[in-house]
Formats: structure tokens, sequence, C-alpha cells
């Protein structure tokens, strides 16, 4: 059995079944195929334990976001960060949903680090309820999964575990020569949802729904809907940016020129996160041997 299966059972308080698993070969990979007709021919009879482990696994059949290529530019003189320089680089085309949250926690887990938050209200619906902190892991999670560089470190380790308050967020650093999953630069967000050299305006009027209506790269989401957190610190020099908008939010600010920021300790109903990435190199060169934690 492998590390990854045993110890979501055991956070399930279903450590009692594992010599079932062993007993019957069962590995994640085989898990996630079975019905629930099938975990009741293999002795586990209580519907309960069968529900809570279908649904622990069910969301390692989810798909990944989908990242898109963003050309770079400089914003322009409407911005509040006009003349600002953004590099190409490339960003998810939809905020990270709770199947794909849930699938790279439960690695997580498995794997040293310590994530929490992170929920929704539709079945599959995108994220909310998770701090600055907890996606910068998620994001560490993520690009160790897939055997990608982990960008953000803590005195020089990967970051994994621990927060530090309303105002210690400075403790993470970013290691700019790796090429994992990480957080948008405010800059790189806003130039994102104008569609980048396209500079699309978009009315908020006309994204009732904005998870289904893209712009012109692809961008669902980027005006109205939620806000996104991004790597910057805001002028306190505590609080972490967050961009994008809220549909209870006045005209004004269903735009993606708002600025916005909270406590990176927060945890938000409208604040998600879409995830970003370099493309200096193509993803087949950023993958590397991973030092596995401690």
């Amino acid at each position: 059995m492998g590390m990854e299966l045993q110890t979501i059972l055991e956070s399930e308080g279903l450590k009692d079944l594992i010599p079932r698993f062993v007993e019957h070969g069962i590995t994640e990979d085989i898990l996630v195929t079975l019905t629930d007709q099938d975990l009741e021919k293999i002795g586990i009879s209580n519907l309960g334990e069968r529900k809570r482990i279908r649904k622990a696994f069910q969301a390692k059949k989810a798909v990944a976001v989908v990242l898109a290529q963003v050309d770079g530019g400089i914003l322009p003189e409407d911005s509040d960060l006009a003349g600002r320089r953004v590099e190409p680089f490339m960003i998810s085309k939809q905020r990270v949903g709770v199947q794909e949250w849930e699938v790279v926690k439960m690695w997580g887990a498995a794997h040293g680090y310590e994530i929490v938050g992170g929920k929704t209200d539709a079945v599959d619906g995108p994220l909310t309820h998770v701090n600055w902190y907890n996606a910068l892991k998620w994001c560490n999670a993520r690009s160790e999964k897939e055997g990608l560089e982990s960008v953000y470190r803590v005195r020089g380790s990967i970051y994994r575990k621990g927060e530090f308050g309303c105002d210690g967020s400075e403790s993470i650093t970013w290691e700019k020569n790796s090429r994992g999953y990480r957080l948008p630069l405010e800059a790189e967000w806003e130039w994102a949802a104008r569609g980048g050299l396209l500079l699309h305006k978009v009315d908020p009027f006309e994204a009732n729904d904005p998870e289904s209506n893209a712009n012109e790269i692809g961008l669902c989401g980027m005006s109205g809907d939620l806000f996104d957190w991004c790597w910057d610190l805001d002028e306190t020099g505590a609080y972490r940016r967050t961009r994008g908008g809220f549909w209870k939010h006045h005209f004004d600010n269903l735009s993606f020129g708002y600025r916005s920021s909270s406590p990176p300790d927060s945890f938000s109903g409208v604040i998600g996160l879409r995830v970003a990435m370099d493309i200096e190199r193509s993803l087949a060169e950023y993958k590397k041997p991973v030092a596995s934690p401690r």
C-alpha cells in the first residue's frame, strides 16, 4: 500500500481498513476506479465509510487547470501600475477548483506538507476560504507532485509547513530560478485580465457568469466573480494583494484595475487563487529531481 493511501485512510479515521486494502492489493490508482458496490464486495459494509472513502479519492479524477501563455508588455497609462513591465508568463485559465485542491492537498499530506482550508459552495466550483500561506504551500506541493522545482522557501528550505501571522509573510522568499507553480504578480494578473497585448476592457455587466466567459486569451472569471491572491505586498508592508472583484461590489470595483489587499493569514469566502508559471524555458526543461522532505 502506498503512503498516500495509508495517510488518507488514517486522516479519515479509517485506519482499521488498512489490512483489508492490503489483503486485496488495493492501491491509489485502483481505488479511484472502484464503485460503491465494489467497496461493499471487498467487505466494507458500512455505507458511511464507503462514502467517505469515495469522496476522499474521487477528487483524484479531477483534471488539472490549463495554463494559458501570456505575452509580455507594459501596462498602459490608465493603470495604477502604468509603465510596469510584465515579462512573458503562464497563468491558469480558471481558478483552482476544489477537486484539484484536494488532490494536491492529499498528496501533500503524505509528503511532509501541512495544508489547511479550502472549500466551495458548488460541487466542483472555484475554491475559496484559503489564506495566502496555504495558497503558497499548495503551489509548492503541486510543483513537487509534478516533478517541478518548488518556488517558495523559508530559510532556504522548501516551504511546506507553518504560518507567520498577519505581518510575518516576508519570512517566505520567492526562489526566482525555480520554475514551479506560483501565485501571479499583481502586474501579471492585471496584464492577463486586460488580455495581454490585446488590452481588452471587460464590461462587468456582461460577466454575470464569469467562470464561463473568457477574455481573448482564454481566461475566465477575471472581473466581478472572486478575488485572486497575488504575491505582492501592499503599501502597509504586511497585507498581500488580491485582484479581481466580488459580485456584491459596486460597478467601479468590478474591474481588472481594482486593487485590494488582505491579511495573509485570513480565510475569506470571496478570495480564491489561480496559479502562474515562468516560461523562460519549456515545461520539459523545468523538470529536475526534487529533494524528498525530511
